[in-house]
């Protein structure tokens, strides 16, 4: 009985596991058993023969068709490929639009673009597609960025681009939309960043020898070099500028984009008011992020360009500066016409001093003399009868010659070697001589009353005061705008220029004749003579001849005198002048005030250095 027992519960195990065999999966875990096999062990009524199929379970194909063995597998169909229906224009980015774009602060990014056309099944060439930005978040949100164009066209391979521009807001997301005409709309967002930032510190560097204020410092893009910096046209976008009144000055450049190079440059005007002085420039300059950055910038004393031609005026003040006999009486009658209380108390004194000895008269006119003196000046030429200042007025205009004389020409002057050497020379081409009677002391245009200019043009050669009228000179250039000149020769013929005053000025405007023989003549009126005498029965014409020769004898040999001084005239000058820039393009636009320091040199004696003015104008190259 116990034997039975054991073997039923044999039996039953392995129907067990012929039922789980026949269950599971060909291959899987647990079956070791192949219910197809050829020979398959029949367990007690345990039924035998393929199992029924799941869904989804891939039957055995009998090629032999036997039925008794499957030789494979049956394969399913391929499943069937649906084409999309697609059509129309179809707009696609060519970036990572998984992601936002990133772009920082004044950058710029070009959104690119591919347009195909799924109808003619290739790029979409020549159409439109319209760019916008349709929103904007973050801290800096609206922010202004911007798109350099809001349409583009497509090229034959169906490209194209727009420009985006970041701008100077950060920290904002902006979503761009692209549409086109039978097209679906496209987004890509593009987000605008704070780049990392440093400071920068600027220390000037100056040594020139002239003051300089209002210097002015631009930051520039480090692709900018000193190589092509030029001062005078500086440049106009910069990243940022200051400007300083000194170069003690340290400005600091605040919150710069890092990690890159800049130029810094400076241009200065020198002081005070004055136009462009000095520059300098470096580049190269990088700025680290989180820290105040340094640099040095030397600035130089530019050169100034005073090569040109320029109209020249002088005047010149010869008073005790003609050396000889001649000399000494211009200048007694200089005196007399120009200070008359001088010239009265000196002849005082001179008498005077005939009785008391020059010492006691020293004494006591020194007491008071220069005072008196300013007295009778100042009542002789403005207080005293008309007639008395007309005669005054008349002495200072002839004698204009020795304590003013105005001399005009053009003065060409040329580099030499470098920017602080140069030549140049002197043409003196005129003479302005005054005639101030009748002229208004008290009217505004008094200094411009009476005056008349003669050049060479108006006058015949021979008569014109000047033997030599080129003067050739070499000078110099120093702290930056003061002029030298070397000394140099000029010949100047004294005695024509007395006649030239005389006639020309003097005698023409009391008599109406332009020389001393004719005016003497006139004065005298030898025509009235002739007449008186004619009607005695005189011949009028042998009257008026022998008139007019009695003239000539007194005259003659006074005209031979002035002439004859022409020896050996010669005028030694040197000079020096303050050059301007009235435009800061570093080119002299004009020379003053100038002076003049210098002898004259009359047959071999010299007399007195004598002093003069002057000031020179440059001569517009585009002027007709």
């Amino acid at each position: 009985m116990k034997h039975r027992r054991t073997h039923a519960f044999l039996i039953g195990l392995l129907a067990a596991s012929f039922f789980v065999g026949a269950c599971s999966d060909d291959g899987a875990a647990g079956g070791s058993v192949d219910p197809f096999a050829d020979t398959e062990p029949n367990l007690g009524g345990v039924p035998t023969g393929p199992p029924t199929l799941a869904e989804g379970d891939v039957p055995l194909v009998d090629n032999d068709s036997t039925g008794t063995k499957p030789d494979r597998r049956e394969q399913p169909p391929d499943p069937e490929i649906v084409t999309p229906d697609v059509q129309g224009i179809e707009i696609i980015f060519l970036h990572d639009i998984s992601k936002p774009l990133d772009v920082q602060i004044n950058e710029k990014l070009p959104i690119l673009v591919k347009a195909i056309d799924y109808d003619s099944g290739g790029p979409a060439a020549g159409i439109t597609l319209s760019f916008a930005i349709i929103d904007a978040t973050g801290v800096g949100a609206p922010g202004d960025a911007e798109l350099e164009t809001e349409a583009a066209i497509t090229d034959e391979e169906g490209l194209t681009n727009v420009i985006f521009r970041g701008n100077t807001v950060g920290d904002v997301l902006y979503t761009v939309e692209v549409t086109a005409e039978d097209a679906k709309p496209k987004t890509i967002q593009i987000r605008v960043g704070n780049p990392p930032t440093g400071d920068l510190r600027v220390t000037i560097v100056y040594e020139g020898a002239i003051p300089i204020e209002q210097i002015k410092i631009q930051l520039l893009e480090g692709n900018i070099s000193c190589n092509v910096f030029n001062p005078v046209k500086p440049p106009q976008l910069s990243v940022a500028e200051k400007t300083v009144l000194s170069p003690e000055s340290k400005p600091v450049f605040k919150s710069l984009t890092a990690n890159k190079k800049y130029t810094v440059v400076a241009s200065a005007l020198k002081s005070p008011g004055g136009g462009l002085a000095a520059a300098g420039c470096q580049d190269a300059v990088y700025v680290e992020p989180d820290i105040e950055n340094e640099t040095t910038l030397k600035v130089f004393v530019l050169a100034l360009n005073p090569a040109g031609l320029y109209d020249l005026n002088n005047v010149f003040d010869f008073t005790g500066a003609i050396p000889g006999q001649l000399g000494d009486i211009l200048d007694e009658l200089a005196t007399l016409f120009y200070n008359p209380g001088k010239f009265l108390i000196d002849q005082i004194k001179k008498l005077v001093t005939q009785y008391v000895g020059g010492l006691i008269t020293d004494v006591v006119f020194g007491l008071f003399e220069d005072k008196l003196a300013e007295l009778i000046t100042e009542w002789v030429l403005n207080d005293a009868p008309d007639w008395i200042q007309d005669f005054f007025t008349i002495g200072q205009d002839l004698l204009q010659v020795i304590a003013k004389l105005e001399l005009t020409g053009q003065l060409k002057i040329s580099k030499l070697m470098n920017d602080y050497y140069v030549q140049g020379q002197i043409n003196f081409t005129g003479i302005v001589l005054s005639w101030k009677l009748g002229c208004d002391k008290n009217a505004p245009d008094y200094e411009q009353c009476g005056k008349y200019p003669f050049t060479l043009t108006d006058i015949d050669n021979k008569d014109f005061p000047l033997d030599l009228l080129t003067g050739n000179w070499t000078g110099a250039i120093s702290n930056f705008d003061h002029l030298t000149i070397d000394p140099h020769k000029i010949a100047l013929n004294y005695g024509k220029l007395i006649l030239f005053v005389l006639n020309k000025v003097i005698l023409k405007q009391l008599t109406g004749k332009d020389s001393l023989k004719d005016a003497v003549a006139s004065m005298i009126g030898c025509e009235g003579i002739a007449n008186a005498l004619g009607n005695l029965g005189i011949d009028e014409q042998d009257i008026y001849d022998a008139c007019v020769g009695t003239v000539s004898l007194l005259v003659v040999p006074l005209e031979g005198f002035l002439l004859g001084l022409e020896t050996d005239s010669l005028v030694s000058l040197k000079g020096e002048a303050t050059m301007h820039d009235d435009d800061s393009d570093l080119v002299v636009d004009r020379i003053e005030p100038g002076t003049w320091d210098g002898q004259i040199l009359l047959e071999g004696a010299a007399g007195n250095p004598f002093s003069g003015t002057w000031e020179a104008f440059r001569i517009n190259p585009a002027a007709p």
